[in-house]
């Protein structure tokens, strides 16, 4: 007659994950829209490394609303995922112009940018960029998908 062991592991699974930080508090935009700054960044940078996801984001600080852009790629072993911040455009942040949400909550601002970033998917600019080679781009926070090839 055999017998059934049952065996009991207990481990923990760590996830870490990389924090934006916030702009500088003297930041000012040499840009006057969002298309302007997309267009500079793929311009002027290029990830040294595949980068699987990029991710724009909102920040707000006291009285301004800033957008920002990193790329990141995610480790995972037998108990740890690990995120990592592993592109920083030179101009990450772009200070958006009062002009642009005023009047507007956190929520239709939000909407509106994610709009605006998900019709420059559609530009030429765009599919023959850097950006175009990443899995999948995402506004975070609300982890709305962007742009996806899969």
């Amino acid at each position: 007659m055999s017998q059934k062991k049952t065996i009991t592991k207990k481990f923990t699974i760590t996830t870490i994950e990389a924090l934006v930080p916030p702009p500088p508090p003297d930041l000012d935009s040499k840009f006057y829209s969002l298309q302007e700054w997309l267009k500079n960044i793929i311009d002027q940078d290029n990830p040294l490394k595949n980068i699987v996801e990029f991710r724009f984001g909102l920040s707000q600080h006291p009285d301004d609303y800033f957008i920002y852009l990193v790329g990141v790629n995610t480790y995972t072993d037998s108990y740890k995922t690990e995120t990592k911040i592993e592109f920083r455009p030179q101009n990450m942040y772009f200070k958006l112009p009062r002009v642009y949400w005023d009047g507007l909550d956190r929520q239709q601002l939000t909407t509106k940018l994610i709009k605006e970033l998900s019709d420059f998917t559609n530009t030429q600019k765009f599919k023959t960029s850097f950006l175009s080679n990443a899995q999948r781009i995402i506004f975070w926070g609300k982890t709305v998908v962007i742009w996806s090839k899969e």
